[in-house]
């Protein structure tokens, strides 16, 4: 995984791991030095950035020079060097490569001159300066393309190809590299069909029309596909693709797909009778066939998904099995539940969800399941997690819950010795000016050349300095799952305790719910708007603040810690009065929406057992917050030293 992948997989994720700004109690980036000294640095490190923006040399040089050895100086010269490839000889950047050995800002450094190299065409300076490890953006990989085949480097034209041939347009460095590979005579016909066939499949219509330009003989078959597009129930009329080659299979195949969309059981019939009369290659059949049974699934056609998949283990794939025996379990069919799991494949039965729903069915049925132990064993194997299923199955046994704390305990010097880290100090001395992204890019960077023991201690400091979310993070990064302390910190724990006061909710749901928000960073911003600790939507804000009587001036306040909070916690509330203090309604409101909750609960019919309700959510996203969100709920409890039911034996009961 390259690093921008990972960067991204960062930003993305910290805050929502499963059964996974200005915070308080910052401790001095640099321990030796003092207030005084570190006020000096950073004023004069702010007049050296503003004399840089100003290209004023003479200041910018003045204010470097009482810099010392603040940790941010590094971004200075970075700033400097960046604005000047024009000018600068490439042995000025080597002193800075050299000075900042495998540092987050030499890494920077590095992308940034290959794109100026590359917008001058000094072609064999940037293949001295390309790692293709560590470079690895395709719009790079491509400028390197183009390196080699300018190079006379024919062996570079075996890589176009896969880069060539796939479903969607290309960056636009790629295309000197196209042309190039397509005048050598690589570009056929065959190539030009399995594009706009890929593009076809990934639902890039205007793409695929634009590639079918391409096309000479193979042109009316791409006509034929684009009306098959339009029109799906042309597939119907079989005399239309009578030929046995892969483009007509293609469009049969594209064709049956999209007619299951909207008619499954149809488009199994014709699918049936193609297949009866064409010889399709295995890949292409299997994944119309999954398809198929995908779409019967989801139109509640349960039972002949079912015997589909009893004849043939190809399709048994695990998402698909997912689905049908969830959405058999929402039916309440427990005899075909029964069989459906005898389907999973031996990897499969492992899954302690699978294994947990067949003690279920075997409980409800009174009987046993072929391959399943006895319910008893099944629970007493699965409660060994610290896990939705293995919490419902502890209350099942009335045992206590396996919370697996296994916190590594770091020395104060071994802290300090990662603390005093260049790239930790650069992290943390960002972090405290508020630059938050350039200080998570610096830690992620960082943190990724470390051991576990190191990662341990990292994750620690973060936690002591209030940077929260990047503390949890550091420990999913590092596999560190049973790093409970740093995982499930007790952050805003004062302000926490007098919301849970006001509002008579329990501190441990508040917890859990601003956990899986945000995993406590106030500036958290999801991409639907939702802002801060508690992850409100402005609109749900200012109706909370309104019917509370709070003062709530900006949308902006929402980035205020407490503020946050205690609109959360407010809403929270009347979530749980809403739903006659029902926790995974509330939960699953705060997430979804009221509204969505409660036509989930009109349009189920029957009422169902609680985890079988929660087992069945519609909505992935929804299904595991509510887990997680009761996961954490047990998890807080024990952090704060005050044991808390997974489920109380009242919801354990209850029907929703």
């Amino acid at each position: 995984m390259s690093f921008v992948a990972v960067l991204r997989r960062f930003f993305l994720s910290s805050g929502i791991a499963a059964c996974l700004l200005s915070p308080p109690g910052f401790a001095q980036p640099t321990p030796n030095k003092t207030d005084t000294e570190l006020a000096s640095h950073r004023f004069h490190y702010q007049k050296a950035k503003a004399a840089l923006a100003q290209k004023n040399t003479k200041a910018f040089k003045e204010h470097m020079s009482k810099l010392g050895d603040y940790p941010l100086r590094q971004y200075l010269e970075f700033a400097q060097l960046r604005g000047s490839f024009a000018e600068l000889p490439l042995a000025g950047i080597d002193d800075f490569f050299a000075a900042y050995p495998d540092s987050f800002l030499a890494s920077r450094m590095r992308a940034n001159l290959l794109q100026f190299l590359a917008s001058r065409e000094k072609w064999n300076d940037f293949s001295r300066y390309y790692n293709a490890e560590e470079n690895a953006s395709l719009e790079l990989y491509c400028h390197a393309l183009n390196a080699r085949i300018k190079a006379g480097d024919k062996s570079a034209f075996a890589e176009v190809t896969p880069l060539w041939d796939v479903g969607k347009s290309q960056p636009k460095p790629c295309d000197p590299v196209f042309i190039a590979w397509r005048n050598a005579g690589y570009q056929t016909q065959d190539l030009v069909w399995s594009r706009f066939n890929k593009a076809m499949m990934q639902g890039e219509t205007s793409f695929a029309r634009y590639v079918s330009n391409l096309l000479t003989t193979l042109k009316p078959k791409a006509n034929l596909y684009l009306q098959v597009h339009a029109n799906p129930k042309l597939i119907t009329q079989r005399q239309r693709f009578q030929e046995q080659d892969l483009p007509t299979q293609h469009i049969i195949a594209y064709g049956i797909k999209k007619l299951s969309r909207t008619a499954p059981k149809d488009a199994l019939q014709q699918w049936q009778m193609y297949e009866a009369q064409q010889l399709f290659p295995e890949d292409l059949m299997l994944d119309t066939k999954l398809a198929i049974v995908q779409r019967l699934i989801r139109s509640g056609e349960t039972a002949e998904a079912q015997s589909l998949l009893s004849y043939s283990h190809t399709l048994r794939q695990e998402d698909i099995l997912d689905e049908l025996l969830r959405e058999t379990l929402g039916e309440g069919d427990w005899e075909r539940l029964a069989e459906g799991l005898l389907l999973l494949g031996d990897k499969n039965r492992e899954n302690e969800r699978w294994r947990y729903w067949a003690a279920r069915t075997q409980e409800v049925l009174n009987r046993p399941i072929e391959g399943y132990p006895a319910p008893e064993v099944i629970y007493r194997e699965v409660a060994q997690n610290r896990s939705f299923y293995g919490f419902l199955s502890a209350d099942k046994l009335r045992q206590t819950y396996a919370l697996v704390d296994q916190s590594t305990l770091i020395d104060d010097s071994f802290r300090a010795q990662v603390a005093q880290m260049p790239a930790m100090q650069r992290a943390h001395e960002l972090w405290l000016t508020g630059n938050i992204t350039e200080a998570r890019a610096e830690w992620l960077y960082a943190s990724r050349r470390m051991d576990e023991k190191q990662l341990a201690a990292a994750g620690q400091l973060a936690r002591d300095w209030g940077w929260y979310s990047t503390g949890i993070q550091t420990m999913i990064n590092g596999d560190l799952w049973n790093e409970l302390t740093v995982r499930f910190p007790l952050a805003y724990r004062e302000e926490i305790a007098k919301i849970a006061q006001d509002t008579q909710l329990e501190p441990t749901f508040i917890y859990a719910i601003a956990r899986q928000e945000s995993a406590f960073d106030a500036a958290a911003r999801s991409p639907v708007g939702a802002m801060g600790l508690m992850q409100l939507m402005p609109q749900t804000a200012i109706y909370t603040a309104k019917k509370s009587g709070i003062k709530h001036a900006n949308t902006s306040d929402l980035l205020k810690a407490e503020h946050n909070m205690r609109l959360g916690g407010l809403y929270l509330n009347h979530l749980l009065q809403t739903f006659n203090g029902n926790r995974i309604l509330a939960a699953a409101a705060y997430n979804a929406g009221p509204s969505r909750v409660n036509r989930w609960l009109s349009e189920q019919g029957k009422e169902k057992p609680v985890d079988v309700w929660i087992e069945t959510i519609p909505y992935k996203e929804t299904r595991h917050y509510v887990q997680n969100v009761l996961c954490f709920s047990v998890i807080y409890g024990y952090r704060l030293g005050q044991p808390t039911m997974f489920l109380s034996e009242a919801e354990a009961k209850q029907y929703l």
